[in-house]
């Protein structure tokens, strides 16, 4: 994974979603290349966790958009660069492996899904399911089809949960198997240091 394709992942991930990174659509008599998915994700609607996995550590902008108490599916895609092509974005032969590969609906039924799903944002369906497609990219963009996220805004998001559980998960920061987390941790330890020079584990670092 690229920078903004980890950050979407633990975004997602701190969300209580289940993701899929690099997601490929593989080659078939219809399809010449193989393409991918930067991330296809699942969330069950009890997800728990006693640290960092209660309603009230979710993102209050994606629980605005998304509805948690369904079985939810993103399908992502993640821009890192300044310039998007618009039509590139959730093509219907891209969409509808997609929404296959999550298995919430038969294949008889992923027709007429993706029709209408590659014109709107989400879509709930039967059974209590919802499907969405996001977009994360560095600026914030609006669009009928599609839910956007920035960059910025989910890093801010991971590191607010960072600050929030620092003492819960000092001891356990280096067994996230990421070392973009360990370093957002680390430099959230860092700043409550210089902001509380007075506490022990501060003075500690210091010496």
């Amino acid at each position: 994974m690229n920078l903004p394709e980890e950050l979407c992942h633990w975004y997602l991930r701190l969300n209580g979603f289940f993701p899929i990174d690099r997601f490929v659509m593989h080659r078939t008599a219809h399809r010449m290349h193989p393409s991918d998915c930067d991330v296809l994700a699942i969330r069950p609607p009890h997800v728990y966790e006693d640290i960092g996995g209660t309603p009230e550590d979710w993102d209050p902008a994606l629980t605005d958009l998304l509805d948690f108490t369904r079985l939810v599916g993103v399908i992502c895609e993640v821009k890192g660069g300044k310039d998007i092509e618009r039509d590139t974005l959730f093509v219907h032969e891209w969409v509808s492996y997609a929404v296959a590969r999550l298995g919430f609906i038969s294949r008889e039924e992923t027709t007429d899904v993706v029709s209408t799903l590659v014109e709107v944002p989400k879509l709930q369906l039967g059974d209590g399911l919802q499907i969405a497609k996001l977009l994360v990219s560095k600026r914030s963009r609006e669009d009928r089809r599609y839910l956007s996220f920035t960059l910025d805004h989910m890093e801010s998001f991971i590191r607010a949960r960072m600050r929030k559980y620092q003492k819960n998960k000092q001891r356990d920061r280096y067994f996230f198997d990421s070392i973009l987390i360990q370093q957002l941790i680390l430099e959230e330890g860092r700043a409550e240091f210089e902001e509380n020079p007075r506490l022990p584990h501060a003075r500690g670092a210091q010496r």
